[in-house]
């Protein structure tokens, strides 16, 4: 998890989204740290599909003094490997997901996305913070306990962190209807097939009764070929950590750590348990330990009774999977024990130098 500024833009990169993107984009534009007082040189790193590593961005000066890197309530929570390595700063809050942001290259160019910022500007600067991903958009959620503050999305308005960010779990007549960022813990016994145009993604959470689960279904085929690839090996990086480590466990009640997916996406109409993606920067496979996650019933209704739950408000984290005092339940987002069957055994691929 390591970010970076486009100078000429001020949006907020990725460094996950980096092999993804144009590489004549990448090689011609300034990257610097985000944050204000520092702004010190980024560059990016291992960009192109010949390396087997991530890319990243990588900073090679010191951070200046108001960096957020040198904020003491990062100690604890800022812990990813790549981020020490390669120091990083956290991500800053953004306050404007553009997802309709065309990459450099496409209909939008750099100049025309610097025009609009300025128009921005003009109304005051209303979203000093954006981005088109929403990877650093999480990891400002998970690295934060502040959840309040705004998050624009157009179309779609503007809600706080808690409102925008869902977990999803089962609870009997739940049905999710609102575009959100939905998150969840996935299955990791499920290879994706690397050449398919559409992923499907199982989740932990399911129907105790009919044991049906919820799952994601990201429609590829609109990707380009690095984008593809890129999401395809990470996806498999991840899956494989999660598996090894769960299958380590004599007890996978006691996992400390989760294959989870985040997605901006919507609940498919005629399927409950159905969500639906298409686009590469709006889905982010980490596997994570614990972070804190505000209650949110705000995405969902219980049919047969709209009344939106009345309970009452508490931060939850994934490993909250027994609330006995109120209805809200979430044992079922991490039952290991799936009754599922498994996938048919495919031959692993070599491992990378």
């Amino acid at each position: 998890m390591t970010i970076a500024k486009d100078s000429s833009t001020d949006e907020i990169i990725h460094g996950n989204d980096l092999r993804g993107m144009d590489d004549f984009y990448i090689k011609t534009t300034s990257f610097e740290c985000p944050y204000e007082p520092c702004k010190i040189k980024a560059t990016p790193c291992s960009f192109t599909m010949k390396h087997v590593n991530q890319s990243y961005f990588r900073y090679g000066d010191k951070h200046k003094d108001g960096c957020g890197i040198h904020d003491p309530r990062y100690k604890n929570n800022h812990t990813s490997n790549d981020e020490r390595k390669h120091n990083s700063p956290p991500a800053p809050v953004i306050s404007l997901l553009k997802i309709d942001v065309k990459p450099r290259g496409g209909v939008k160019n750099a100049r025309n996305i610097k025009n609009e910022n300025h128009k921005d500007e003009k109304k005051g600067n209303e979203h000093p913070v954006s981005s088109s991903s929403i990877k650093p958009v999480v990891d400002y959620y998970i690295n934060n306990s502040n959840h309040n503050e705004q998050l624009s999305i157009p179309p779609y308005g503007t809600r706080s962190y808690k409102d925008t960010f869902q977990l999803i779990f089962y609870k009997n007549n739940i049905r999710y209807y609102k575009p959100a960022i939905y998150y969840g813990v996935a299955q990791s016994n499920i290879r994706l097939h690397e050449d398919s145009d559409k992923h499907c993604i199982t989740f932990l959470a399911r129907d105790k009764k009919t044991q049906k689960p919820f799952t994601l279904e990201i429609d590829v085929s609109d990707w380009n070929k690095s984008q593809k690839d890129v999401f395809w090996k990470e996806y498999e990086k991840q899956r494989k950590e999660a598996d090894r480590y769960y299958k380590g466990l004599k007890d996978k009640r006691n996992a400390k750590k989760y294959l989870t997916v985040f997605f901006f996406g919507m609940p498919d109409e005629n399927d409950k348990f159905l969500f639906k993606t298409n686009h590469f920067k709006l889905v982010y496979v980490a596997f994570l330990g614990k972070f804190e996650s505000s209650y949110n019933d705000s995405n969902y209704y219980i049919e047969n009774d709209l009344s939106v739950s009345s309970l009452n408000e508490q931060p939850i984290s994934l490993s909250d999977i027994d609330h006995k005092n109120h209805e809200y339940n979430i044992e079922t987002s991490l039952d290991f024990s799936s009754p599922l069957p498994e996938p048919e055994p495919e031959p692993e691929p070599e491992p990378e130098p």
